[in-house]
């Protein structure tokens, strides 16, 4: 725990866990949990506190979370791409071009989080 001394403004993020169910083309479905991170701002008044008990303690818990972060984002890439295919026989070339470009964007932010996580190993 440690404590704000003064009057300040600042954004904490707080997370809970989650569950999805995903179900493939060829018609498995499995269920996982993943985390997800909400944030809100607040003031802090003289002498609040608060405890850091959920944020992780070291490196080795940050890569991890990094590693599990990079396998679920390929999952949902596979998903998405299946999403285009399908799509795109839908006659919905418009509309399956955005996704397609969606996809370009997660593979780019992943190959940055693997730098991230080459850097905690």
């Amino acid at each position: 725990m440690h404590s704000h001394d003064n009057l300040h403004d600042h954004v904490h993020p707080h997370d809970h866990e989650h569950a999805h169910e995903h179900t493939h083309t060829d018609g498995s479905a499995h269920t996982h949990n993943h985390v997800h991170v909400h944030e809100h701002g607040h003031t802090h008044d003289d002498g609040h506190t608060h405890s850091h008990d959920g944020l992780l303690k070291n490196k080795a818990e940050a890569a991890a979370f990094l590693q599990y972060t990079l396998s679920h984002n390929a999952h949902h890439e596979e998903e998405l791409n299946g999403l285009v295919h399908s799509l795109q026989h839908l006659g919905l070339s418009r509309e399956a071009e955005e996704i397609a470009s969606c996809i370009g964007a997660l593979t780019s932010v992943n190959t940055r989080l693997e730098t991230v996580l080459t850097r905690l190993k």
